[in-house]
């Protein structure tokens, strides 16, 4: 199969280190409970280009820098990697690119893989759907709402991880919800 894998919130503990700099920055402490939409500035208040400057501030953070893997991802992506081609796709803005495949060199190794960036809150941004339809991309694990929904629209499977900001999607067929990375190779291996 070809499967793409998101990479903050799925492969990536993303939140947890932004939200301890924004913390660090406006003095206001915000939880990932809190976060019942994916869009920062809904959340913490303030505009989307506020809210866009403060991750571009967040990159070149030493909080950047500290992400961590999400538990379990990466020895499963390991032994998905094996039998399946892998594309890591991310709505990072493609100027993340040094640090993001610095991060992904130091988890994964030489690991073979493609990295997308669809610069989701940028001027030339590409719907993941899109580059999941061109790729011809039969599973995607991702944990936006908006994005699973319009993937599985176009019929790609979609396996989502639960969060806050996706509780309130309505079923489709063709969307999986996990917990964890145990529960998504479960999931893989049935489909």
């Amino acid at each position: 199969m070809k499967i793409a894998i998101d990479l903050d919130e799925v492969l990536t503990e993303f939140l947890e280190k932004i939200l301890l700099f924004y913390q660090e920055r406006k003095g206001k402490k915000i939880s990932k409970d809190d976060f019942h939409v994916f869009e920062f500035w809904k959340v913490w208040g303030g505009t989307k280009d506020e809210a866009i400057k403060i991750h571009d501030d967040f990159y070149y953070s030493d909080h950047f820098d500290n992400i961590e893997p999400t538990e379990g991802a990466i020895e499963t992506i390991k032994k998905l990697g094996k039998k399946n081609e892998i594309f890591i796709l991310t709505s990072r803005p493609d100027d993340w690119r040094e640090k993001t495949e610095s991060w992904i060199k130091k988890y994964l190794g030489n690991f073979s893989h493609k990295l997308i960036f669809t610069s989701e809150y940028r001027k030339h941004k590409i719907r993941k759907s899109e580059v999941c339809q061109k790729l011809k991309i039969d599973l995607i694990l991702e944990d936006h709402g908006n994005y699973a929904l319009d993937c599985a629209k176009r019929g790609i499977k979609v396996i989502l991880f639960n969060k806050p900001w996706n509780k309130n999607l309505k079923p489709h067929p063709e969307i999986y919800r996990v917990n964890n990375w145990q529960e998504a190779l479960r999931k893989i291996q049935m489909l």
